[in-house]
């Protein structure tokens, strides 16, 4: 079964950086990303939205 998502990506000032819409498994799923795609540098906000659950975590990007 696929699920449609929306991991996003983000900066410190709410700016939205880069959106990856999908369809995905059930179960462990990845998404790369090179730090230029990104557009970003340093503290960045990285989040995901599935129907009504929406989880929201910070990473550091050199």
């Amino acid at each position: 079964m696929a699920w449609s998502s929306e991991p996003g990506f983000g900066d410190v000032t709410g700016r939205t950086l880069r959106v990856v819409r999908g369809q995905y498994t059930a179960g462990y799923n990845q998404v790369l990303l090179k730090s230029e795609d990104l557009r970003g540098r340093g503290l960045l906000f990285y989040s995901l939205t599935s129907g009504a659950f929406r989880a929201t975590r910070r990473m550091v990007v050199e």
